[in-house]
């Protein structure tokens, strides 16, 4: 059995794709690089560098990942309607490409990381503008790849309303109803964590009381996938405010990043599954069993054709044996 690997290979060398993931996830590394000088002496300028990437890329790379397929989901879904299995297959390794970089990311991350290299994952405040700018320059490259207006992406009212309200709601009872201890940036990653897969959980049942078929599930499906890029896109900024304020180790980024890629899969899962084995057998079941049907109808019909002929014919001459003894 021959398998075109042609959309596959497509993704994994689209530069487009590879350039938004690397980009992002690497933009921590170069300021942890360069808050690092007095260490270059020590290791080596290069193998700081490299492991500050690391580190950038272990905690970041997935969810840089989520956030490019996030966007990607949604300019699916606003975009104009898919009028065949084939158009849906084409451009769904698009839409994950960025996922897998993540994934391969953030793989490369654990492998390259060596404890033996104890530099401290810090950054300088007026560091901030330029990854700020850096990481917005790439998710608005992305969104405006879908080609569609930034306002459908940011203008629905409803998710943000809900993502903030659960946000800041969680914010505030655990750092002023229940006193905690726990630095804000840690209650806010993980208040983020919440919100987002609350808010994908809450998409998910509005699917299920509104999805009768694709079209019907549109707008839940845009608003599982928006949480999500909110969630991303907080993600990576809470993750450069804790860089700023040495909280890294408290925040657990990489749990919290499985914890979305695990949410993310089930989702893409739902709404995007290919055919399985069992469902391609049932629907060649199925398809057996009408084929059947239609043969079978089909010779009852050519049989009543036939009687119908017959009973014609007989009609006719009886017709002219009466017009013959008139």
């Amino acid at each position: 059995m021959e398998m075109d690997l042609a959309p596959f290979m497509g993704v994994v060398f689209d530069t487009i794709l590879f350039a938004f993931v690397l980009g992002i996830s690497s933009v921590g590394a170069i300021f942890i690089w360069l808050f690092n000088r007095d260490s270059w002496k020590e290791f080596g300028s290069f193998k700081v560098l490299g492991q500050a990437t690391a580190r950038s890329w272990l905690d970041t790379g997935l969810v840089t990942g989520i956030l490019g397929t996030s966007i990607g989901v949604m300019g699916v879904v606003s975009g104009h309607p898919l009028t065949d299995l084939d158009q849906l297959y084409r451009i769904m390794p698009i839409v994950l490409g960025t996922f897998l970089w993540g994934g391969l990311l953030t793989g490369v991350g654990y492998c390259l990381v060596d404890p033996s290299v104890p530099i401290p994952c810090k950054i300088k405040i007026h560091h901030l503008i330029p990854t700020t700018i850096i990481i917005l320059f790439f998710v608005l490259q992305q969104i405006a790849a879908t080609d569609l207006p930034i306002d459908q992406f940011f203008g629905n009212q409803h998710v943000i309303a809900y993502y903030a309200i659960i946000f800041l709601f969680l914010i505030i009872l655990i750092k002023i109803g229940f006193r905690a201890k726990k630095p804000l940036v840690v209650v806010a990653n993980n208040a983020n964590l919440v919100a987002t897969l609350g808010g994908m959980a809450m998409g998910i049942s509005l699917w299920f009381v509104k999805g009768a078929d694709y079209e019907s599930s549109r707008d839940a499906i845009y608003f599982i996938a928006n949480i999500l890029m909110f969630g991303s896109l907080v993600y990576l900024f809470l993750y450069l405010w804790s860089l700023l304020s040495g909280r890294i180790g408290e925040c657990n980024y990489q749990t919290k990043s499985w914890h979305f890629a695990e949410a993310t899969a089930f989702f893409l899962f739902l709404v995007y599954a290919p055919v399985g084995t069992t469902e391609f057998m049932r629907e060649a079941s199925d398809q057996a069993s009408l084929q059947e049907q239609h043969e079978a109808q089909q010779l009852e019909i050519n049989q009543l054709k036939a009687q119908i002929k017959l009973l014609s014919e007989k009609v006719d001459k009886r017709i002219s044996l009466i017009t013959i003894w008139i």
